[in-house]
């Protein structure tokens, strides 16, 4: 047992999740299969890279992109550094991005190939030099993937982390105003690891969580990373088509997802009933709650348990609230923001307070 005191750390959850799943496949995209080992191995290097590039401890790394291994790769990077990781949201202008990186103190860059153009740009317009780096393996950008595997030693780098250390920035989707920069720490970024299987229902080693979502939106983080912190594997679907969803369950065995009601909405039988979905185990919504008839088409594509999660960038996983269907079929209760996980508290105010 480490006893050491930097348990609640987000680098040592990593290290933990990838030592005891080594051999198995825990992300999976277009490309590629990532085991625990090779996860693990390519952090590593991608950190070395990133101290040669004078980043460190406390200081923002920003990813833009879209959810491939390789970006999970780089957004461990960050964590073994004890720095901190911040996503940006990838469909807006080079100079709203300058903005941004000025706003959240980014030491670096990390994209995906295709926003090369667009981050180069954004560095343009930011007015300072910090380093590129693709995740890619064309040229353009101080480092790409490849060269950082290739020049840096995938060694664990040396760097105390403490719970109350910094971890990540969400960036929020600016609904009320400018997007806002919430700062989570570590210790609370691994109780929202741990209290995924009470929000998400039973969560294993056996658990395929198909993940269709943003990496720049909060549901990114809240939902993927605790598959991987317990164990299960993660498989990345580009770009949401009903018949790429359908086809993405069928081949492999998905058992659990979470399409906000309007791409379930957009998953009608004519197109459900071509595909073998009965590898469901849980479907999650979120955004607004599903509707009765949203609930019974996904009740048709498997014998699955449903729930309904109400999540806050603020707050995160480990102090929010969910309905289960359960809560329908024996309180006959309707569709709701439902009750608090164990452990948290809330109170309804209005706007003065009250």
């Amino acid at each position: 047992m480490n006893n050491a005191g930097n348990n609640d750390t987000v680098k040592y959850a990593i290290d933990l999740l990838c030592k005891w799943n080594s051999g198995r496949e825990l992300i999976i995209d277009d490309a590629n299969r990532y085991s625990g080992a090779r996860l693990n191995l390519e952090a590593r290097s991608v950190a070395q890279g990133l101290i040669d590039l004078d980043i460190g401890k406390g200081d923002t790394v920003a990813l833009m992109g879209t959810a491939s291994c390789r970006f999970y790769t780089a957004y461990f990077a960050a964590q073994k550094l004890g720095a901190v990781s911040c996503n940006i949201h990838v469909r807006e202008s080079a100079e709203y991005i300058a903005r941004t990186l000025q706003q959240i103190d980014a030491k670096v860059l990390i994209c995906s190939g295709p926003l090369l153009a667009t981050a180069t740009a954004a560095l343009e317009c930011l007015g300072w030099n910090i380093p590129l780096i693709s995740l890619d393996d064309e040229q353009g950008a101080d480092y790409n993937y490849s060269q950082l595997l290739s020049h840096f030693p995938p060694e664990e780098p040396a760097v105390e982390v403490s719970p109350a250390d910094p971890a990540i920035i969400i960036l929020s989707s600016g609904s009320t105003g400018t997007p806002k920069g919430i700062v989570h720490s570590n210790q609370n970024f691994v109780r929202w690891l741990q209290a995924a299987p009470t929000l998400f229902g039973a969560v294993s080693r056996t658990t395929r969580f198909l993940v269709n979502v943003g990496t720049s939106f909060a549901a990114w983080p809240f939902s993927s990373i605790p598959i991987l912190y317990a164990g299960g594997s993660i498989i990345l679907l580009e770009g949401f088509t009903p018949e790429k969803f359908c086809q993405a369950v069928e081949k492999e065995k998905i058992t659990m997802a979470g399409p906000v009601p309007t791409m379930i909405r957009m998953l009608t039988p004519e197109i459900t009933q071509g595909y073998d979905l009965s590898s469901f185990e849980m479907v999650l919504c979120a955004g607004e709650p599903p509707t009765e008839s949203d609930i019974q088409r996904v009740l048709s594509w498997a014998d699955t348990d449903i729930r309904c999660l109400y999540l806050a960038s603020e707050s995160a996983p480990g102090a929010s609230t969910f309905w289960e269907l359960q809560d329908s079929l024996l309180h006959k209760k309707p569709v709701c923001a439902g009750k608090p996980l164990p452990g948290a508290d809330l109170r309804i105010i209005d706007p003065d307070g009250d």
